[in-house]
């Protein structure tokens, strides 16, 4: 980019994520001059990665406990319909959505049709975008802000908006966890630390046997009484998959509390004990010399049902592997039904912004307006996105956020007087 040392915009942008990348389409369509800076090469770069590749952008279903209670998001949602937006504003730029059991994914199942139309849409409203293009600090005065760049060099604007994102994913180009505190400290900002949600969990016991594992379950964090349903994945030490991303920001902070986390993993959730005692019963009738370990797989994986035949030997509930089902002891049926609908994990840790998907913390969300997610009190000072204290469930809605909170605060940003 070739600009003169002191160049004025009507607005600068702070990263090139889906906020930012909104925040630059409205502030030009408006007729505003606009800068969009971003550390990486190219816009977007995080977005590519977005479900897998294929992009969830939205949910058809909304409310504050896809925010973990978020009071902000509360106040966000009596303006809006996040799904009619967020389906609403691709379709005018020519990309249509598909959903997937309530998942909204563009049709083409391609994060790069996301990411390539709004770039495409941002450039074409005038948006100037510059990449390579880190802002370090940034100064304001009660006319206008003074933009640090990493190279040097120096730019000023009426507006500045902050979009950033947060530290998780650091090899997609996310933001560095200090350079952001750095930034969000030149501006005077209070923030909480981020840290990393949306990922997986350590255990304290070895999970070789069922590695490699993928099953629905309905988990419970301790006696919180806080669940969720989804999909778990298992390696040699680590729980992972969506149920546990959304688990994850409550485990971290039982693990803050306590030390240490217990997890109540329901492998059967569609199966009560009567039913499981009833078909147990039907199947020794019929086939008395099958091995109970068959008689498992027909609930669950035949890896989980091996593990917890293991533990059934350990037990006592069981003799061996070999153990048919006429020589299953009755009266310990309910033990065996509460070990695959009740089987206690303890978690020693959550891995860091590297396996995470998104973070918790960033300016605090009481200093914004919902309205137009203006600081409160700070002349056309914004902040979106991930740079915001929110963080949503996996299912689309913190791209939802990201591009709703972009919208606002490009369509009131102020041009220069």
């Amino acid at each position: 980019m070739t600009t003169d040392r002191y160049e004025k915009y009507d607005v600068i942008i702070a990263g090139a994520g889906p906020a930012g990348l909104t925040a630059a389409i409205e502030s030009s369509r408006r007729g505003l001059s606009c800068l969009l800076a971003d550390k990486n090469k190219k816009p977007g770069r995080k977005l590519y990665a977005a479900g897998n590749g294929r992009a969830n952008i939205c949910n058809a279903f909304y409310d504050r406990a896809f925010y973990y209670g978020s009071d902000f998001i509360d106040k966000i949602l009596m303006n809006v319909d996040l799904t009619e937006f967020v389906r609403d504003y691709f379709d005018h730029m020519g990309v249509l959505t598909v959903s997937k059991n309530g998942y909204y994914y563009p049709m083409s199942m391609q994060a790069s049709t996301i990411v390539w139309a709004l770039r495409d849409a941002a450039i074409m409203s005038g948006a100037e975008i510059v990449s390579d293009s880190e802002i370090i600090r940034v100064e304001s005065d009660s006319d206008e802000y003074t933009v640090y760049f990493k190279d040097g060099r120096v730019f000023r604007c009426n507006s500045f908006i902050l979009a950033i994102g947060s530290p998780s994913a650091p090899e997609l180009g996310s933001a560095d966890e200090k350079s952001a505190y750095s930034l969000f400290e030149s501006l005077n900002l209070a923030y909480e630390p981020f840290k990393a949600a949306l990922g997986p969990v350590r255990c304290d016991e070895s999970f070789e046997m069922i590695a490699g594992v993928r099953c629905e379950a309905e988990i419970r964090v301790g006696l919180s009484g806080i669940l969720e349903y989804g999909e778990l994945q298992i390696t040699e030490n680590t729980l992972s998959g969506i149920v546990i991303f959304n688990l994850s920001h409550y485990i971290r902070k039982m693990l803050e509390e306590n030390g240490i986390a217990e997890l109540n993993i329901n492998l059967i959730p569609d199966i009560d004990e009567k039913s499981f005692r009833q078909k147990l019963s039907r199947m020794t009738v019929d086939y008395p010399e099958r091995r109970f370990t068959a008689f498992l797989n027909g609930f669950i994986n035949d890896k989980l049902a091996v593990y917890f035949i293991n533990k059934m030997i350990e037990n006592s509930i069981i003799f061996d592997e070999k153990t048919p089902l006429k020589d299953v002891d009755i009266f310990k049926v309910r033990e065996i039904y509460k070990m695959i609908s009740e089987w206690n994990v303890k978690v020693t840790d959550i891995y860091g912004f590297e396996r995470s998907q998104a973070s918790s913390g960033g300016i605090k969300t009481e200093l914004i307006n919902p309205d137009n997610m203006n600081v409160v009190g700070r002349r056309e000072l914004y902040a979106i996105g991930e740079a915001t204290d929110v963080l949503g469930k996996c299912g689309g809605y913190n791209i939802s956020y990201a591009l709703y909170s972009g919208f606002l605060a490009g369509r009131n940003c102020l041009k220069s007087k």
